[in-house]
């Protein structure tokens, strides 16, 4: 997850080169190359959940068909798998990530992030997506207390989809398990299902329900 600053660093660079540019007299061609450069970085940068703090919704893709939903399905979680194991390398104080995606009306967004340790079991933190203002808020910790967590399980109300070991293409296990879910319970853009991860250093359990 550092790449961020990586990122902050080259449009910094890119803002100083812009103008040393202008104050040189070079071409408007050269301005534009500038400008086109800094679009494809900015395309360039992956998901990033720490963004979550303090950011706007995450939206993982968007589609108008249920076949390209499930097309966006690889992409998206596997960035997301990654990221979720990349937290482990932040808070060394966590065991699983539980992230929620809700799959709703022509966009697949993260709704909630969880950070759990299993030695003290217990909630470390979390954030859901405040609707209303479109931007994630931290759970309280009396909110965090009462969130009841079952590692060896899905939580209630979901299905297991699957279980997959993170050291034999987990990526495609999970992305596997989901498409076979939406191509299950979802018939039109409009309809709403939700997908609960659960990743661990070992494994990712991948669950699934209707809204």
């Amino acid at each position: 997850m550092k790449h961020l600053f990586k990122f902050k660093l080259v449009l910094l660079l890119a803002v100083t080169a812009f103008y040393s540019c202008s104050d040189d007299g070079h071409s408007d061609s050269s301005i534009k190359s500038n400008e086109q450069n800094s679009e494809v970085l900015i395309g360039e940068i992956p998901l990033n959940l720490k963004g979550l703090q303090i950011g706007t919704k995450t939206t993982l893709f968007t589609y108008t068909t249920v076949a390209q939903a499930i097309d966006s399905v690889d992409t998206s979680f596997s960035t997301l798998f990654q990221e979720s194991l990349d937290e482990f390398n932040d808070y060394n104080d966590i065991s699983d990530v539980y992230t929620k995606v809700t799959i709703s009306n022509g966009e697949a967004y993260i709704s909630e992030i969880l950070h759990y340790d299993s030695n003290s079991d217990k909630m470390k933190r979390g954030w859901y997506l405040d609707e209303s203002i479109n931007k994630y808020v931290v759970y309280s910790a009396p909110v965090l207390q009462s969130i009841n967590i079952n590692a060896a399980k899905c939580p209630g109300g979901y299905t297991e989809l699957a279980n997959c070991g993170n050291f034999s293409n987990p990526q495609e296990c999970v992305a596997s398990a989901i498409k076979d879910y939406m191509t299950n319970n979802l018939t039109n853009p409009g309809d709403c299902t939700m997908i609960y991860t659960k990743v661990s250093l070992t494994n990712t359990r991948v669950c699934g329900k209707k809204c």
